[in-house]
């Protein structure tokens, strides 16, 4: 988990169920990040922070997967790749697979 650094309360312009906190992280690159936590997720400790957490890194992951993907399946198609090919290495049908990345080819 990076090392959180500084924690500075700011309530957003709406009611109190929208305040938030920024919250400052040194990431593993040393470089500062802030990110906006809602006060639900903030007021979360131990062992549920902790799979909250890991929800959030998963998600990362699995966005930075779907990002990658849109960028193989057209190099795929201009190689020839099939939809039935790409719907299959996707675990989707060839149509789905189609109406998921066809614009982007």
């Amino acid at each position: 988990m990076p090392k959180r650094v500084k924690d500075d309360w700011e309530p957003s312009l709406g009611n109190d169920d929208q305040d938030v906190s920024v919250r400052m992280y040194e990431g593993t690159d040393g470089e500062m990040h802030a990110v906006v936590v809602p006060r639900a997720v903030k007021a979360l400790k131990g062992e549920a922070a902790a799979v909250v957490h890991e929800i959030q890194m998963q998600s990362r992951t699995a966005m930075r997967a779907r990002q990658r993907l849109d960028e193989l399946v057209p190099e795929a198609r201009a190689y020839g790749v099939s939809w039935n090919v790409l719907g299959w290495s996707t675990g989707m049908t060839a149509q789905s697979a189609q109406g998921r990345w066809r614009d982007d080819g």
